[in-house]
Parts: structure tokens; C-alpha cells; sequence
């Protein structure tokens, strides 16, 4: 297996074993929150010491990427840098698109949010595409 490939494989295994938010039992050893653009505007309980997977969709031939604009720290620490995530044979061809994960840890209590933006880096002071935007409380 080519590298890529079990990269991949590791990730999707992982959220594939991961229920909604809304589902999971607070406090479930090894779990992960799993979020996704239709939890944007939500704030989602979580405890400290699980890590949260967000996946956004992205197309990268358009010169648009998604951007960090607000980490959630401290409350939340950055646990791996994106990783692209090829969703099918499709997600290889010119001008698909694919998703974008990122991980982050429930470091300590409190209230923080995590905030993303959809944009042409080349663009500074142009208002970004799309916002994602999720609150969390860390418990």
C-alpha cells in the first residue's frame, strides 16, 4: 500500500467508527466528535481529552482552501495539520473535489470555538466564500 493510500485508510477508519456529536455518549473512552459543514453554527459538548475530527469539503483546482481563523485555544489544541482526504477513485481526477481534516484535542474546561474560512489566499481584504464556524464547550 502506497503511503497516501494508508494514510487514508487510517483516517476514514477512524471517523468511520465515530457516531454524530449528537449520538455520542459524553465520556466514551477513545472516542472521537466527529463534525462536518452541517455543523456549523452548533455548539457541541465536549470533554476534556478527546479529539475532534472536522472534515470540510474543498475543491482545490479553484485556488480555494479553507483557513484557520480561530484555533479555539486554549481550550483546544491542533493535533495534526490538514490532511486531504480522497474520497473516491473521482476525488483524484483535475478539478474534483475533496475533503480537508483537521484534528484537534479538548485540552482544557471552557467555552471556545473553532472558525475557518473559505478563500483565495491571493485575495487579502476580499471576503472569504463560505465561513465554517462551530462553538464547543469543553467539559
Amino acid at each position: 500500500m502506497r503511503r497516501p493510500d494508508l494514510k487514508r485508510f487510517l483516517l476514514l477508519a477512524c471517523l468511520a467508527g465515530c457516531r454524530p456529536s449528537a449520538e455520542r455518549q459524553a465520556g466514551e473512552a477513545g472516542s472521537l466528535v466527529a463534525l462536518t459543514a452541517a455543523d456549523s453554527g452548533r455548539t457541541v459538548p465536549v470533554p476534556v481529552g478527546i479529539d475532534n475530527v472536522i472534515t470540510l469539503a474543498t475543491t482545490p483546482g479553484t485556488g480555494y482552501s479553507w483557513a484557520i481563523v480561530d484555533s479555539g485555544a486554549p481550550e483546544l489544541q491542533l493535533v495534526d495539520t490538514p490532511t486531504v482526504v480522497r474520497d473516491s477513485a473521482q476525488a483524484m481526477r483535475p478539478g474534483a473535489s475533496t475533503t480537508v481534516a483537521w484534528r484537534f484535542r479538548a485540552a482544557r474546561a471552557g467555552r471556545t470555538a473553532l472558525a475557518f474560512d473559505y478563500l483565495r489566499p491571493w485575495e487579502p481584504g476580499k471576503p472569504a466564500a463560505q465561513r465554517y464556524e462551530v462553538g464547543l464547550e469543553v467539559r
